[in-house]
């Protein structure tokens, strides 16, 4: 009879066991799921050369002077609205560098957190839906400014070329002219 009884702990135990391993397995594909969508809204971020945007933006401040002074009805005003506007965008795109790369890392951080107290039975019964969802919010949000920065900056880069032609032949014709 105490054989039985001990078989039967043996046995119940491997079966709770079992049952907490799957769900730490199910556990483990939410997190793995949402560090795909990380991975994703990282290589969004990262398709923007930044190099690139800081270059051509200290290239849009070297044009400011010659906007400062121009009056307010002039017939170019549509070329300083474009560039004002791509000053903002570049300016944000520089602004938000840092700050995205950081919550990047910390999302990453995150997630591996998560793993580990998973993986070591460390979460309370009942809460790492709570968790994973705090993290899936804080990815979501990243991944909006991710892709507003990312859409903006990269339209600028387009249109950089265009832009750049019709500042040179502003500056060009409005520059002061040497008296002969």
């Amino acid at each position: 009879m105490q054989k039985i009884i001990i078989v039967s702990a043996i046995a119940v135990a491997i079966f709770f066991s079992s049952c907490m391993n799957e769900e730490q397995q199910k556990q483990m594909g939410k997190i793995d799921s949402l560090r795909i969508t990380l991975d994703t809204v990282s290589q969004n971020f990262n398709s923007v050369d930044s190099a690139e945007v800081a270059k051509y933006f200290n290239q849009v401040l070297s044009n400011n002077d010659a906007f400062d002074s121009v009056p307010e009805g002039n017939k170019d005003k549509d070329l300083i609205s474009r560039h004002r506007e791509t000053e903002r965008n570049l300016r944000r795109y520089m602004a938000s560098y840092d700050r995205i790369n950081n919550k990047l890392e910390k999302s990453y951080n995150q997630l591996d957190s998560l793993a580990y107290d998973v993986k070591n039975d460390l979460i309370p019964e009942g809460k790492f839906d709570s968790y994973l969802q705090d993290e899936k919010q804080a990815i979501n949000r990243l991944q909006d400014m991710t892709n507003y920065v990312v859409e903006t900056s990269k339209k600028e880069l387009g249109r950089r070329d265009s832009l750049q032609n019709a500042v040179e032949k502003y500056l060009e014709e409005n520059s002061p002219k040497e008296k002969e």
